[in-house]
């Protein structure tokens, strides 16, 4: 489906013969595939983690270059009414993971950031050393989330209140998911919020030993 959309779409936009409603139309069936795409992986991820088949090959990543690269790709697609701010160091952090797992958390931050802010305002990611571990905030000026539901975020199917307020979708297995992505990777994650005036996620990894980056 979203092959095929994405190439109604290119030919729209090469030969222009197609009306703006319908290429509207075909934007919107691309959109609704690829969410549908992501509903199906994370309720496979969820399977997974279940049965304690969830598992992580691991290998150098560099988490400077990966989070400059999703970040880059989000301010591509991002709508007028967000703006996208980032700052990240210079050295590569190098992780001992799963790149396209690590890719996974990173995404899904960034994107639930995106979702909780309706109203838009500024997504900002910072990405820093922070001794031994690699620190990965990401902040937005969103809906927020209500403190009693603060400690319930990462249970599975959980959703906060506030959420049917402002007519959010969704399952609540996303953050269920990435938490037991981070923990595989030995690493930790946690959220602060202020309902009606945003959320920052704080992202941490254990960072590679130049005695491990020597070996690997």
């Amino acid at each position: 489906l979203i092959g095929y959309a994405d190439l109604l779409l290119r030919r729209a936009q090469r030969d222009g013969q197609l009306p703006e409603r319908d290429q509207r139309a075909v934007r919107i069936i691309s959109d609704q595939a690829g969410r549908l795409n992501r509903l199906i992986a994370a309720l496979l991820d969820l399977s997974r983690i279940e049965t304690g088949q969830l598992s992580i090959e691991r290998g150098e990543v560099a988490l400077s270059a990966l989070v400059d690269r999703l970040v880059r790709e989000t301010q591509a697609t991002l709508q007028t009414h967000h703006q996208l701010a980032w700052d990240l160091p210079d050295e590569p952090l190098t992780v001992s993971g799963d790149e396209l797992r690590v890719e996974q958390v990173v995404q899904n931050l960034i994107q639930n950031a995106i979702k909780y802010s309706p109203a838009g305002g500024t997504i900002t990611v910072r990405l820093a050393r922070d001794g031994e571990w690699a620190r990965l905030l990401v902040s937005d000026e969103g809906i927020g989330i209500p403190e009693q539901a603060l400690p319930n975020l990462f249970k599975r199917f959980y959703r906060a209140p506030n959420t049917d307020e402002h007519h959010i979708s969704g399952m609540g297995v996303g953050l269920f998911v990435v938490r037991e992505i981070v923990q595989l990777h030995g690493g930790d994650i946690h959220v602060e919020s202020t309902e009606g005036k945003g959320t920052t996620v704080t992202l941490l990894l254990p960072l590679m030993s130049s005695t491990e980056l020597g070996q690997a």
